[in-house]
């Protein structure tokens, strides 16, 4: 069988295959495709895929710059991150604290300042 023939056998077989597949994707096009949630200015965290001992699985909170509707470019991460890899980092309202309050005490002298932990 000669180059040409191959390349006829083929465009033979790309054919077949080619309505069916085209047939079956064609209600995923006409559906939305809905993107993820995140918009420009939100604060995710970054899932870490490889993590060492102790280390914590998610790394952050970054800040979004740019969305597509697949994935995410956050601040401090040169790459583009998918989206699937991201959750929304959640902030405590303002107003309560999640763990011990500070207060701070001047001294006469003013290098020096003392801090006492309350509770929280």
């Amino acid at each position: 069988p000669s180059l040409q023939a191959h390349l006829q056998a083929l465009q033979a077989v790309q054919r077949e295959v080619w309505k069916p597949l085209a047939a079956a994707y064609q209600d995923q096009l006409d559906q939305p495709v809905i993107p993820h949630p995140f918009r420009v200015g939100d604060t995710v965290w970054v899932r870490r895929h490889q993590t060492k001992n102790l280390e914590p699985r998610w790394k952050g909170p970054y800040t979004v710059l740019l969305t597509t509707p697949t994935a995410l470019k956050v601040d401090g991460i040169a790459a583009w991150i998918h989206a699937a890899h991201v959750k929304a980092a959640t902030t405590p309202p303002a107003g309560t604290a999640s763990g011990p309050t500070w207060k701070v005490q001047r001294s006469q002298n003013p290098l020096k300042i003392r801090l006492t932990r309350g509770a929280p």
